[in-house]
């Protein structure tokens, strides 16, 4: 039992990784849609139809994939960490503040 959670550790710090470029990612993409609509802006006309259209109805979609593959990274990496508590998330959640309270007052 002990070697699977090891195991489960090293996978789960790989998923951390990947979940940390999988947000920058994110961010970085969703930051060049908002540019692309204030260019569009700028633009106006029938130009800025198409690349609104572009961006909302192309654009948006793989963001909005990549942004739901990294919740299921989340959600895995909490379950192979151990440190998801499905049954009762609201004392997990005391517990963890608890636990940081206890930190800083050391």
């Amino acid at each position: 039992m002990e070697k699977f959670k090891k195991v489960c550790h090293k996978i789960a710090d790989i998923i951390e990784w990947i979940i940390g470029y999988a947000l920058m990612i994110c961010l970085f993409v969703g930051g060049l849609g908002v540019v692309g609509y204030i260019v569009a802006l700028c633009i106006g006309g029938e130009t800025a139809t198409e690349i609104c259209t572009w961006l909302y109805k192309t654009f948006y979609t793989y963001l909005i994939q990549i942004s739901t593959g990294t919740t299921v990274l989340c959600f895995l990496f909490l379950y192979l960490k151990g440190d998801a508590n499905w049954q009762n998330p609201v004392q997990y959640w005391k517990r963890k503040m608890e636990e940081k309270k206890q930190k800083k007052a050391k």
